[in-house]
This record gives C-alpha cells, structure tokens and sequence, in this order.
C-alpha cells in the first residue's frame, strides 16, 4: 500500500507499507507517525475510505485519542477523491528526487471533476 497526505500547499512524502497490511501496523507504521503529526500541523481533516484498517477499532480509538478529525465516508460510494481517480490517467506522477526520497506531485490545475480517464 502507498499512503500520502496532501493539502492547500503542504504535502508528506509517500510512504510504503510492505505485505500485507492491518489494522495495527496501519496505526503504527501510518497514522501514528505521519498522519496524526501532519493533520496538527496543517489543522486539516483525515480523509480516507473504508478499508478495514481504515475504520478498525485501533485505528478509530487512536484517532479519537489524538483529537484527530476525520471526514465521514458513506458505506459502500463510490470513490470521492479525486485525486486517486486522475493519478492513473492524467499524466501527474510519483517521482524518486536526488536524495532518494520520494515525492508526490499532482498537478492540480489537470484535476478538475473526474468521472472516468476517458473524461480526462
């Protein structure tokens, strides 16, 4: 699984969880360290769908403990991100920088209200 964070301006670096993932590493490996820090920092709202360990009682408990506020996402919809419906398809990418880490670039202005990549 890859995992970024993104907001108005600010961004974290891409992070890869190896194998199989669940609920207690996702809290240990994701949210603990980046997640939680970079949501108090940049005083925004988690968002992310309803994967199991997403919404496990570890992962919901840490996040109510960090005072860490999450958007609602309705059972079973659709993808309501935008952003994971146009990095297949519209040319914004992941690229290795010089000094080995990875960065997340989308370009924003190609985002606009997706439907499909066909739409693009």
């Amino acid at each position: 699984m890859v995992w970024a964070g993104i907001s108005d301006g600010h961004r974290t670096r891409l992070h890869f969880n190896d194998g199989n993932l669940n609920a207690a590493r996702y809290r240990d490996e994701t949210l603990r360290p980046i997640a939680v820090p970079f949501v108090r920092l940049h005083d925004v709202t988690l968002q992310q769908d309803n994967a199991r360990p997403h919404v496990a009682r570890v992962c919901a408990q840490l996040l109510e403990a960090e005072h860490v506020p999450v958007l609602p996402w309705p059972a079973y919809s659709p993808d309501m991100s935008p952003i994971e419906a146009r990095l297949g398809c519209s040319g914004s990418s992941v690229n290795g920088e010089a000094d080995g880490d990875t960065a997340f670039e989308i370009d924003l202005e190609k985002l606009g209200t997706v439907h499909s990549c066909e739409s693009g």
